[in-house]
């Protein structure tokens, strides 16, 4: 019967202050295990292709439940570490490093609202709008691929969308009212920021 690999989690080890144990910021003890640390680290990963040192490495430590911990990164010979731990291991961490932070990782993703389509513009629908989205600068390169949200009527959400093609162009089927754009959001796929423009004084079928 295969034995189950204990739960690990991610881990930043940090002197008690700062990035680095540097003068006041650290006991020399936990200086020295951020050294050790740092030089089994870059000796393992001198001899290892770049895709197999993504993974980290196991580094032997007297410190650790079982004698090993896995690095995967290090800032500098005495900054911080990314580790990954087992609850034992990071038990016996704290127990023999007191001088160490041990901070679990955390990751944080950028919030994305994106404004959408209730009801679709009822009248003219076959009198389109076209839009042609373009990067700033001298080259005005093609957006291709961007979301293209345009509200005639923002309060009720009415108004229509589409997606830009190769050539940044894209057809809105908002009819010949002679209304603004409320609200025009434009939401690239990548390498882009996001756009929004209120009461466009364009008004549609012009």
């Amino acid at each position: 019967m295969a034995t189950k690999k204990p739960d690990v989690q991610q881990f930043i080890l940090l002197p008690i202050r700062g990035l680095r144990a540097e003068g006041r910021t650290a006991s020399d003890e936990a200086r020295n295990f951020l050294l050790d640390t740092h030089a089994k680290f870059k000796a393992a990963r001198s001899n290892k292709s770049v895709t197999v040192a993504a993974a980290g490495f196991n580094i032997t430590s007297s410190a650790m439940s079982g004698g090993k911990m896995r690095v995967l990164d290090s800032i500098t010979e005495n900054g911080a570490k990314l580790v990954e731990l087992s609850p034992q291991q990071a038990l016996s961490l704290r127990v023999s490093q007191p001088g160490l932070k041990i901070i679990p990782l955390v990751y944080y993703y950028p919030q994305r609202l994106r404004r959408e389509i209730e009801a679709k513009v009822a009248a003219a629908s076959s009198t389109k709008l076209r839009l042609s989205i373009v990067s700033k600068g001298p080259d005005g390169k093609p957006i291709a691929g961007a979301k293209v949200v345009a509200f005639t009527d923002f309060a009720n959400r009415i108004g229509a969308s589409g997606t830009t093609n190769n050539q940044g162009i894209v057809d809105l089927a908002l009819g010949t009212m002679k209304k603004q754009l409320e609200r025009l959001y434009i939401y690239p796929a990548r390498n882009f920021w996001t756009f929004f423009q209120k009461n466009n004084r364009n008004r549609i079928g012009f």
